[in-house]
């Protein structure tokens, strides 16, 4: 999950909120 929070936060969206959905 770490990856896709640096990559969420990157492209300026809720850390959490992407990398959760993504996640899914």
């Amino acid at each position: 999950m770490p990856a896709t929070a640096l990559i969420s936060s990157s492209s300026g969206r809720c850390t959490i909120a992407v990398g959760f959905a993504q996640g899914v």
